[in-house]
């Protein structure tokens, strides 16, 4: 998804807020995604390697939103996807 993503403006502030969260950390990220009640529908996952990919991660979770999904950033990071 993230080469049509690409495309969508990304909020520098908010890139800047996920920075300073995840500063000095390198792994893998997950973002989770839902068309709905995530008790009812399937919660699909999509993994970016940490930091390289950081704009196609907003980008995506932007599109995501855009489009009514329900949206989910953790604050962890993994080694390993």
């Amino acid at each position: 998804m993230s080469t049509s993503a690409a495309t969508l403006p990304i909020i520098p502030e908010l890139r800047n807020q996920i920075m300073r969260l995840f500063a000095g950390l390198s792994g893998w990220a997950c973002l989770r995604h839902c068309d709905g009640d995530p008790q009812i529908e399937d919660v699909k996952e999509t993994w970016y390697e940490w930091s390289r990919q950081i704009s196609s991660l907003l980008a995506d979770a932007f599109l995501y939103a855009e489009r009514g999904y329900n949206v989910y950033i953790r604050q962890c990071l993994f080694g390993r996807r």
